[in-house]
């Protein structure tokens, strides 16, 4: 999924069991559309999220990723040296949320196997 930048984006279950990506434009966080706000919706309302964090500015998503950590979650990180920009990734990393640190193409691999089993 893509978002739409301008505003933020969060996971809803419906009363059917079925997910929804809800958007809004109002919410207080820096950057929009906003890693943490998505990762912690997904955190709080799916049973077994990956949450997966690429390249970008700052440490949008290291919240996000702190409560995926807290339900034993995976997160899996794109590797600094492989990122246009390595601030999201790096946040990540030093906070000690990453469960693997992988090259792109090797994140895109791994969920394959979660997948494809």
């Amino acid at each position: 999924v893509i978002l739409r930048g301008g505003g933020d984006t969060q996971v809803r279950r419906r009363p059917d069991s079925r997910f929804v990506l809800k958007a809004f434009f109002d919410s207080q966080e820096i950057y929009h559309p906003s890693a943490n706000l998505l990762l912690r919706s997904a955190a709080a309302e799916a049973h077994a999220p990956v949450a997966v964090i690429l390249t970008g500015m700052g440490n949008d998503g290291t919240a996000g990723a702190r409560d995926f950590a807290a339900r034993n979650l995976p997160v899996l990180v794109q590797e600094p040296g492989t990122c246009a920009v390595d601030g999201m990734p790096c946040s990540a990393i030093r906070e000690g949320l990453a469960t693997a640190v992988l090259p792109a193409a090797a994140l895109g691999r791994k969920l394959n196997t979660w997948l494809n089993p």
